[in-house]
Formats: C-alpha cells, sequence, structure tokens
C-alpha cells in the first residue's frame, strides 16, 4: 500500500515536470496590422483567447 502511494506520487511528479517542459516550449505567434488604416485594425486585446493553450486557439 505504502509502494502504491510512492509509485502514484512520482508518477505525479513526472507528469508535472513534463508538462512544465512542454509549457517552456510554447511560442506566441503575434500578428499585427502594419499598415494606418485604424478604422479596420483589430487590437491584439480583441485578438487574445483566454483559458486556451496556444496550440488550442488555433
Amino acid at each position: 500500500m505504502v509502494g502504491q502511494y510512492i509509485q502514484r506520487k512520482e508518477e505525479e511528479k513526472q507528469i508535472k515536470e513534463e508538462q512544465a517542459a512542454k509549457a517552456q516550449n510554447w511560442k506566441l505567434l503575434v500578428c499585427y496590422d502594419d499598415d494606418d488604416d485604424e478604422d479596420k485594425s483589430i487590437s491584439l486585446k480583441d485578438n487574445i483567447i483566454f483559458g486556451l493553450p496556444p496550440c488550442a486557439a488555433i
């Protein structure tokens, strides 16, 4: 029983480490409107999707 607990904790620790390593490799792609037409520009604030990892916000 104690062995199972220790094994489960080790697995949880490994999963957290893998998730942290993946999070460091995420890249944020930023697109912007480089012309002076402000009427059609969409601000970066309006383009942000909250609560999703970058790979799911495609």
